[in-house]
């Protein structure tokens, strides 16, 4: 033998195993290089017998580093060849142990002389060369001796050999850990040639095996020898396959009890891609051979196993050797069920990555899912079982129906069931949807995408959709699947279900009609649905949610809905909006739902429109009446485009009308509420219903919409100011029927009363169009520029009619005037009721009193005729401002009412003063009732206010007024509240004394409110320090308003100030002197004090009054008078010297 070492050209290329690391679930092929794609089936069944050229004539072959004779070799050196290739194994066994040992000093060993890969091939060179000899050896019946000589010694090394690689699942764990290389061959770690040349060389095994059991069938070789025959027929051969592929499956036991449930979907049952090819390897070559009626399909090999495994591998003769040794390592698994569904996929899908004809095994498949159907399965098993059973019966088998009848068994019993896994995220839950919409969206999105799918039963429903989808052209399969799912669905079923139940039920039937078609199951919802109401006679709202599910089912595929959406309207119709407004805010929004569907309203969307509508916008929220409101004025604006160029149609009528007359008691009580907010789109839909109705010829339903918003009582005018705008907008400037102009132009009045029209861009456009009213241009004429510009065009109004008004002579233009202000006026006082009794708005009672109040400023003479009673401006007064009930001092009156006062009482009493109330005891007892109630609270009001500078308008103002009606003012305050010599003021003196003293503060720099000061309040003050008692409140606030005016440099500026002191002191004294002498000389010396110029300037004048009373008592000299008098002076030369 030649110990040189020289490279085989024979087995150059021999095939080896090359791991390309974990195996890629996504996989679609197996690459060109593979191990399958070099052995494939037709390769493994070529048992054409070639004579070797080299076994008759002198050759050398190179095996295990050295030359030998080829001819010879099999016959005199077997033995050597096989302890050889023991002896490579035990180098790599060993190798592996040392690189195990070794662990992070592993590294030392990689660059030694070994070469695992070298000896890893040495062993598969020789299984090829006997392989090869083998069939040399049959191609011709001289070499039949030979054969019967070596079967024996072959048979028996083989034998040998692969009880020295022991069995796959024997391997340590080590090795499967370092077997998975994506470097594949070129790596030099010792564990993965371990691993690789077992799979080498127990599929070489298998294909000598079945070469020798042919070479025998070839030869007719009969030998008497039963271990012979034990290897060298098929049966033995067979034996070898299926020991091979119990071995594999204890390894994906193993791998699978290292994987969490959950990941298992995202990881292959196979170590590595090797054994994922041998696994395609024995599927190949056992079908094939079954395809020519040699053996058992693969499938049932793999059977063998799982059945056995599932019965716990008792009583098999299968699963024993022939030294009675068990085959199969009898591992313990969690759950047999999902490891066997994830095997069972894995190995399926083979069959498309090695491009060969799918071959299904359904027994198999439904011996598992009856074993899932008898075991109380925990949901996070179940889920991940379905996930292969979708891909098994969906994406790689022929669809059946025994699986899917299968799982319905399982599911039909946990229909109450909410199939949630204990501690899981919120974001892995199912989600029961609120709407039809909603549920619709939620089965299309899980029939469409897996990972919408959120728990056990939506898969099964995606499983039984796309089966559906799939067999839509096999009549067979929906008959046997509706009837097994039928009967489970009796009525007296469904009655038992929970909430949670009627969902999956839903679920269940709108799955099939999405799939299937809405008329296979569409009467079966509705009837069951109709049957099993509860004990109250209602039905759940999960089938109600269900039944409006499949009418937009019915609608999206252009069906005709009517007999499904009656029914249902029938039904909610009849339920209470308080009891039942869950039911009610369903059925509306599927309604909307309903109506996006299609432009047309041919296939009875009409009938959505029933009762139910008024009694849910009675008792819902402001948002969703909006959202109900907006999508219907959505589909009204649509169809106003659609009929501009075509007739509408008479369903769409029936709609209009079923739906004014829903709206119209509707609207009609949230006009008159004073408590519910109103929807925006109220007005709006209203105003396109007018237009509409118009356009049709529909007059008395228009001018019922349109006196509904302008000729009736309406809380929130904001309403009608929408309304307007709208209506407006729909009609445009022009178009508008002149009879309506009066009933606008009383309309933009009323909103100016309650609006402001500063950034309110809908009263801007109101006003425009209000300028373009002839009767508004012949009554403003010349003033139309600055009625639009002005942002308070009712101010520009007033003043214009004030203006018109006064510039006319004739009494009965004057008369004209005031008729055509009451026409547009007329019913003010009813429009202000409803704000009155709900003056919770701020703004709006500010604006009301504010707007009211300048029009009795600027027009009051329009507003009232002396003698004639029950005028507007009466009205207005009563209501606004002198209620009955106010005149009670107790009586409270709501905050936002008192603010508006206190800001705008200046411009009633600016306007009740033009109506000359010296001349109208009517007009002077208002005015004097508006200071003596409203003087108290709102004086107390400013007190209060956090604002520095006070908020009264009568104090803010006061500066601005005439002459006239400040006088006014100050003597009736001093008349009511400044009593004369009372010790014990009025209990609302001290609100007269603060009412002076803010006006001084505020106003007292300016000579012409100072004088009226002086004029009307100085010799009142002075009372109230004479005779008030020096501990109250009033005493200390009449003398600060009293060193108020005595230091007013006005005082000393302006003479005749000092001259109207010197008066009011003069008046004073003269009318006390004589009998309260005392409290004189007391107001003298306070004054003193304060201001010894004006008291020194007073002085002679004192001294001749003094005289006068002396004179009158008939005494020459009066004690008393003459040293209070002697006392004041003395008090003044001693202030006048400290001064000096």
């Amino acid at each position: 033998i030649n110990e040189e070492f020289q490279e085989s050209n024979e087995f150059k290329n021999c095939i080896l195993f090359n791991c390309r690391g974990e195996v890629n679930v996504k996989q679609i092929h197996f690459p060109n290089d593979s191990y399958v794609k070099c052995y494939e089936g037709p390769q493994i069944l070529d048992i054409t017998l070639k004579p070797l050229s080299s076994i008759n004539k002198c050759c050398d072959i190179y095996l295990f580093g050295k030359r030998w004779d080829c001819g010879s070799l099999l016959y005199k050196h077997l033995d050597i060849l096989f302890k050889m290739a023991s002896q490579e194994l035990m180098q790599i066994e060993e190798g592996a142990k040392l690189y195990n040992s070794l662990g992070t000093n592993a590294e030392r060993i990689s660059n030694t002389s070994i070469n695992y890969k070298k000896s890893r091939r040495y062993c598969v060179e020789l299984y090829l060369f006997v392989q090869n000899y083998i069939k040399s050896l049959c191609s011709s019946s001289d070499f039949a001796w030979m054969l019967q000589h070596m079967f024996p010694l072959i048979i028996k090394k083989m034998s040998t050999l692969q009880r020295q690689l022991k069995r796959l699942t024997d391997l340590p764990d080590y090795v499967y850990l370092h077997g998975c290389n994506s470097s594949g061959n070129k790596i030099a770690q010792p564990s993965y040639h371990l691993l690789h040349v077992h799979l080498d060389l127990r599929w070489l095994n298998i294909t000598l095996l079945f070469y020798l059991s042919k070479a025998k069938e070839h030869l007719e070789f009969n030998s008497d020898s039963s271990f012979i025959q034990q290897y060298c027929d098929l049966s033995g051969f067979y034996k070898s396959i299926q020991q091979l592929i119990f071995e594999l499956f204890d390894i994906i036991i193993k791998r699978y009890e290292k994987i969490e449930i959950n990941s298992l979907h995202k990881k292959s049952p196979f170590v590595c891609t090797c054994i994922q090819e041998l696994w395609a390897l024995l599927q190949i070559l056992s079908d094939s051979l079954n395809k020519n009626n040699l053996g058992k399909k693969f499938w049932d090999f793999l059977s063998d196993y799982i059945n056995s495994m599932m019965n716990g591998f008792q009583n098999n003769s299968a699963f024993f050797d022939q030294d009675n040794s068990a085959v199969y390592s009898n591992l313990s698994c969690t759950s047999r069920i999902t490891c066997s569904l994830w095997a069972i996929y894995s190995i399926a899908k083979l069959y498309k990555l090695a491009d060969y004809d799918v071959i299904s095994c359904y027994p198999l498949l439904e011996d598992l899912l009856k074993a899932i159907v008898t075991e109380d399965m925990t949901e996070s098993v179940m889920r991940t079982c379905l996930i292969f059973i979708e891909k098994i019966c969906i994406d790689i088998w022929e669809p059946k129906v025994e699986p899917i009848v299968l799982l319905w068994e399982y599911f039909q019993k946990k229909l109450n069931n909410h199939f949630y896994i204990p501690g899981a995220t919120p974001d892995s839950l199912a989600i029961v949807s609120k709407n039809a919409r909603g549920l619709l969206n939620q089965i299309k999105s899980f029939l469409q995408d897996v990972n919408s799918v959120r728990d056990s039963f939506q898969h099964f429903l995606r499983i039984l959709g796309l089966h559906l989808e799939k067999t839509k052209d096999s009549p067979k399969h929906w008959r046997l699947i509706k009837a097994r799912i039928f009967t489970k669905l009796s009525p007296a079923n469904v009655v038992t279900l929970s909430q949670i139940g009627e969902y999956h039920f839903v679920s269940l039937f709108l799955t099939m009609a999405l799939t299937l078609g809405y008329p296979q199951v569409g009467n079966k919802i509705f009837e069951l649905g109709n049957l099993s109401k509860n004990s109250r006679g209602n039905l759940n709202i999960e089938l109600i949610k269900g039944q409006l599910a499949f009418v937009i089912i019915i609608l999206e595929n252009d069906g005709n809905a009517e007999n499904a959406i009656k029914p249902i309207v029938e039904y909610v119709n009849s339920l209470s909006a308080v009891e039942h407004i869950d039911t009610l805010r369903l059925f509306a929004e599927a309604m909307q739902d309903i109506l996006h569907c299609h432009d047309c309203m041919t296939q009875g969307q009409h009938l959505l429109i029933d009762a139910w509508l008024l009694n849910y916008l009675s008792c819902c929220s402001n948002t969703e009446s909006s959202k109900v409101l907006t999508s219907l004025l959505r589909i009204i604006k649509r169809h106003k485009q659609l009929i501009i160029f075509q007739k509408p149609e008479p369903q769409f009528l029936l709609f209009l009308n079923k739906l004014w007359g829903q709206l119209e008691p509707y609207l009609s009580t949230l006009l008159a509420s004073t408590q519910s907010s109103i929807p925006a789109e109220a007005s709006e839909i209203a105003a396109a219903l007018a237009m509409l109705y118009h356009n049709f010829g529909s007059q008395e339903t228009f001018k019922n919409i349109f006196s509904l918003f302008l000729c009736r009582e309406v809380a929130d005018v904001s309403m009608i100011r929408r309304f307007l705008c709208h209506f407006i907008e729909y009609f445009g400037m022009n178009n508008i029927l002149p009879s309506y102009n009066k009933i606008i132009i009383k309309a933009w009045l009323r909103c100016c009363f309650f609006c402001d029209c500063k950034e309110n861009p809908e009263m801007r456009q109101f006003t425009t169009f209000i300028l373009t009213i002839p009767e508004i241009k012949i009554l403003f004429d010349g003033c139309e520029e600055s009625l639009s510009s002005m942002e308070e065009p009712l101010l520009m109004f007033f003043i214009c009619l004030h203006n018109k008004y006064s510039s006319l002579e004739d009494i009965y233009k004057k008369q004209a005037i005031r008729e055509k202000l009451f026409s547009y006026v007329e019913g003010l006082e009813n429009w202000i009721k409803p704000v009155l009794c709900n003056p919770r708005n701020t703004d709006q009672i500010k604006r009301l009193y504010n707007t009211v109040g300048n029009m009795f400023r600027l027009v009051a003479p329009l507003l009232y005729v002396k003698s004639k009673p029950n005028t507007l401006l009466q009205q207005l007064i009563d209501q606004l401002l002198l209620p009955f009930a106010v005149h009670n001092p107790d009586t409270k009156i709501h905050e936002n009412i008192i603010t508006a006062i206190r800001l705008h009482l200046h411009l009633f009493i600016q306007g009740l003063i033009q109506l000359n109330p010296e001349e109208d005891h009517y007009i002077l007892r208002i005015l004097k009732e508006l200071i003596t109630i409203y003087v108290p609270r709102c004086v107390h009001s400013s007190i209060n206010s956090t604002s520095v500078q006070t908020t009264f308008s009568l104090v803010g103002e006061f500066r601005n007024f005439d002459y006239k009606l400040k006088t006014f003012i100050l003597k009736t305050i001093c008349n009511i509240f400044l009593k004369r010599k009372a010790r014990r003021p009025s209990n609302h003196a001290i609100y007269g004394l603060i009412f002076i003293r803010e006006i001084m503060n505020l106003h007292g720099k300016y000579d012409n409110v100072f004088s009226c000061l002086i004029t009307c309040t100085f010799e009142r003050v002075c009372d109230v320090i004479m005779y008030c008692d020096g501990n109250t409140p009033e005493h200390r606030t009449a003398k600060e308003i009293m060193k108020l005016f005595l230091n007013n440099n006005s005082l000393r500026i302006n003479n005749m100030i000092m001259e109207d002191v010197k008066t009011a002191l003069t008046v004073i004294t003269n009318e006390n002197l004589a009998w309260s002498s005392r409290q004189i000389f007391e107001l003298m010396t306070f004054l003193s004090l304060e201001a010894p110029d004006v008291v020194l300037n007073f002085l002679p004048k004192l001294l001749e009054l003094i005289k006068d009373v002396e004179l009158k008592r008939g005494v020459g000299y009066d004690k008393t008078l003459r040293m209070g008098f002697e006392k004041v002076e003395n008090d003044l030369n001693v202030l006048t010297r400290k001064i000096i």
